[in-house]
């Protein structure tokens, strides 16, 4: 039998081994060093390499490249490198084929720190470390004569594996543990089941955002609670914990991932001390032992211990599906979470059975398809207090247009798509969606080069930075000034000087900040923001640009830099609807300060950690920007036009001709309540928006706030300037008789009597969304061309226990207006209501939808 134990534990070994391997590449940063290395490779003219003998560099080493052609900052450590990228350390030691732990007892002991990007490099420091890899390149490269850059990169990740595997083998039993983690919350996360992540400073995250990749943070996390009040924790010893309401451990979970059958009793010995200890606090604790090695003797000793009450083989739950959801589930009902694992397993292979049907149809507008089970909404009032008849007709109507797909996510439909992307990751801008999505609707509705498209809410430009590499025209619309920065950078990218941005560079890496007069133009939300050096080196450097002679573009291109890092060196974090502040901040210690005067508590401590210095942040943006524009200049068509229209499109588009448009891919502001002039009041405040201009600019975008006011009045005078009371009379007639919007207005209504919606504005807000989108709708039909496909993506939302069918009633809306619904396309993953929702109304599962509609 310990024959095949052995065999079943290599098997569990190299599996995990596998995946470590590959995670371990990325958080050593083995994957990003070669891009980063080609940054440095395009600018790699404006490094200084005469004191290069003092830097361990043998001539003979140096001739060879010349010969080869091969880069020498791409052999070489360049001390400035070092200094300005302390993370490239872990590049060129690997290049030297020198051991981090050969690099520790030969230069000095912190080296694996600044390899992890948590500390800088001294300029003695960057010497040492020059000199030794360096040294140890000259000698690689005198060994042969045919040194090439394939050879380079070969001997990188050679190191790069060694490296690994030391860390491997002294975390088996980690990653064993993390992989079941991984299952757990997998699953968890499937059946909506995770309302908040408990982070290892104890702070907790709710928001859909963060929680939908979760399993990518497990090694982040200190546990997850679940939505019936219960939670799971990790820690050591015992390795999981599951706890009841009352915060009671109910059973706990020891995972040992080790292969070698000599150390299975001792393993065996030290699952047993944990179970005890947890015993010794609760008796009835239910105990549960997951190893991937159990030996005879092991296995007779577990078949008498009564300490240990269950007994998993984690080598088929990690090679069996079928093993690992009853594993989960056997788990998980100690907290009353109950998972149907033959309907999970069924549906997963009518899944797989159904994307192979859809691949062979190749159907126009069609995508690869899961099961339709599960997509409607049976149930809109909570406990049934008010009508929904309305709604379930409308369900029932538009059931057949529901398509669950693969081909969207979470991620394709939000900026997480677009992070790191040449020209689209330029700034956070959380609203947006990924330019992959625009790139498959585009494909999808057969929309050509010569075609235009119109976004109505075009954010930070993704619609139409896409358009411009495709060579389609694209006209936008956008009220905040961010946005119009964001989209003045990128609309000259073929047009920027790249010698003359690499010069400003330069110049920049010279500049040491000093002390400045000039002011941060705070508003009354972002003051005390920045710690007091960080806003002085800010207005040092959004001033020095004025000391250069530079082109009109470099000077917007720069302007967006500084407007891009300024949340990432502040004291706020954007949150959902508001900023989130840094217990360091003034702001929340005042507060605080105060609250204790009246015997209250403390706001709760969140801390973003080491905030990086303006320099360092401006740097690291500007060098990415500048790789982007190289990368992009020689390939981007010529013959094509973008425009974003300052202002409101609600004002601007019923005075544009009809059938101008091929299409529409849009994402309009959710009607939850966010409010865009407060997430990004840091830069609208940097741009010089005062108070004044950003009420005005709250009262101006869609109806998504508890402050916005109604536009009718407005709307009137503008249809009145050109002559189309008729038109306006006719849209206000389709927005009034929709019965399913009737329905949710009156149950709002009755729920506010009851007392059930913290904010009354909640009432004229959803009403105004409505209308303001009727309006929006009925422009786009008429100046759409006949034939042109219509994207909307948008999220369901729920108040006061009312579940709102937005994608639904939209698209009746647009039904009754003129459009063909076609599609409503639901994403896999959906979205839980607010946390006080769900304590008082139970959690919904939300859809998040792109709607297709065609203009016959």
């Amino acid at each position: 039998m310990d024959r095949e134990i052995l065999q079943e534990a290599l098997q569990i070994d190299y599996q995990l081994r596998s995946t470590f391997f590959y995670r371990k590449l990325y958080e050593l940063g083995f994957n990003g060093f070669l891009a980063e290395i080609e940054k440095l490779i395009e600018i790699s003219d404006n490094f200084n390499w005469e004191g290069r003998h003092n830097w361990g560099i043998s001539e003979t080493a140096w001739n060879i490249l010349e010969e080869s052609k091969i880069p020498k900052i791409a052999v070489f450590a360049h001390p400035r490198v070092l200094l300005e990228q302390p993370k490239l350390s872990g590049y060129y030691r690997s290049v030297a084929v020198l051991p981090q732990k050969a690099a520790k007892k030969l230069a000095f002991s912190s080296i694996d720190s600044i390899e992890e990007g948590k500390g800088k490099l001294s300029q003695d420091r960057a010497l040492i470390l020059c000199q030794l890899y360096n040294s140890h390149s000259s000698l690689i490269i005198e060994s042969t004569n045919e040194y090439s850059q394939t050879d380079m990169q070969a001997l990188m990740y050679a190191s790069a594996g060694a490296q690994i595997n030391g860390s491997w083998l002294n975390k088996i039993g980690e990653e064993a543990e993390l992989l079941t983690r991984r299952i757990l919350i997998r699953l968890l996360l499937d059946a909506q089941y995770i309302v908040a992540a408990i982070l290892k400073d104890g702070s907790s995250r709710l928001d859909s955002e963060y929680l939908q990749d979760l399993v990518d943070k497990v090694d982040l996390l200190s546990g997850v609670r679940l939505i019936n009040q219960t939670s799971i924790i990790f820690s050591t010893e015992p390795d999981l914990s599951l706890l009841n309401p009352s915060g009671e451990i109910v059973a706990v979970i020891e995972v040992k991932g080790g292969k070698d059958t000599a150390g299975a009793l001792e393993r065996y010995g030290a699952a047993k001390k944990s179970f005890e200890e947890a015993k010794r606090f609760n008796p009835h604790v239910t105990t549960i032992f997951l190893a991937s090695c159990i030996t005879d003797e092991v296995n007779r000793r577990l078949q008498n211990d009564e300490i240990v009450n269950y007994v998993y083989n984690l080598t088929q739950i990690v090679t069996s599906e079928e093993a690992r959801y009853h594993f989960a589930s056997d788990v998980l009902r100690f907290i009353d979470i109950n998972i149907d694992v033959d309907k999970k397993i069924q549906s997963n292979e009518s899944t797989q059975n159904s994307k192979k049907k859809v691949k062979q149809l190749n159907l126009p507008l069609e995508f690869d398809r899961k099961s339709k089970s599960d997509l409607t909404i049976l149930n809109f009032s909570h406990e049934k207090v008010c009508e929904e008849s309305a709604r379930i007709s409308l369900e029932s109507q538009y059931a057949e247009l529901l398509e669950e797909t693969d081909e969207f996510n979470r991620k394709l439909v939000s900026y997480q798509g677009n992070k790191g992307e040449v020209a689209h990751g330029w700034i956070r801008y959380k609203e947006g969606f990924s330019f992959k999505l625009v790139e498959q609707l585009i494909k999808k509705f057969g929309i050509r080069p010569d075609d235009t498209i119109l976004d109505p809410f075009c954010g930070s430009g993704t619609t139409l930075l896409v358009c411009k590499a495709l060579g389609i025209n694209a006209l936008g619309f956008e009220i905040l000034p961010i946005c119009h920065l964001m989209w003045e950078a990128k609309a000259q990218l073929e047009n920027y000087n790249i010698e003359e941005l690499t010069n400003i560079f330069e110049q920049l890496i010279k500049a040491n900040p000093s002390r400045t007069e000039f002011k941060f133009p705070h508003i009354t939300i972002t003051k005390d923001a920045f710690p007091a050096q960080t806003e002085n080196d800010l207005m040092f450097f959004s001033n020095w640009i004025n000391t250069q002679q530079i082109s009109k573009e470099a000077k917007v291109l720069y302007q967006l830099l500084i407007t891009s890092i300024l949340e990432e060196v502040s004291y706020t974090r954007k949150d959902g609807q508001y900023l989130r502040w840094d217990y360091r901040s003034q702001k929340v210690q005042t507060r605080n300060q105060s609250r204790l005067s009246k015997s209250k508590n403390p706001i709760k401590a969140f801390n973003k950690g080491n905030l990086p210095t303006v320099k360092e942040a401006l740097l690291s943006a500007f060098k990415t920007v500048l790789f982007d524009i190289s990368s992009l200049q020689d390939i981007l068509p010529k013959k094509s036009q973008q425009d974003v229209i300052r202002g409101s499109v609600l004002e601007l588009l019923p005075k544009y001709e009809s059938d101008r448009f091929s299409g529409v891919i849009t994402s309009p502001p959710y009607c939850n309540r966010y409010d865009y002039t407060r997430t990004y009041a840091l830069e609208l405040a940097y741009l010089g928006v005062d108070e004044s201009e950003i009420r005005a600019l709250r009262q101006n975008q869609l109806c998504c706030t508890v402050e916005n006011r109604s536009k009718l009045n407005r709307l009137t005078q503008i249809y009145r300037d050109i002559n189309k009371v008729d038109r306006f009379e006719n849209i206000c007639k389709i927005f009034n008789e929709n019965s399913a919007f009737r329905e949710v207005n009156n149950a709002l209504a009755t729920r506010q009597k009851r007392g059930e919606i913290n904010n009354q504005g909640i009432l004229s807000m959803v009403e105004g969304y409505f209308c303001e989108l009727t309006f929006l709708f009925a422009e786009i039909f008429r100046t759409c061309k006949k034939g042109a496909y219509v994207a909307f993506v948008n999220d369901n939302v729920r108040y006061g226990g009312e579940i709102i069918p937005v994608d639904m009633i939209c698209t009746e809306i647009a039904e009754t207006i003129g459009f063909v619904p076609e599609k409503i396309y639901v994403l896999p993953q959906r979205k839980g209501n607010s946390s006080q929702q769900m304590g008082r109304f139970g959690k919904e599962s939300l859809r998040k939808s792109i709607t297709v509609w065609r203009k016959p």
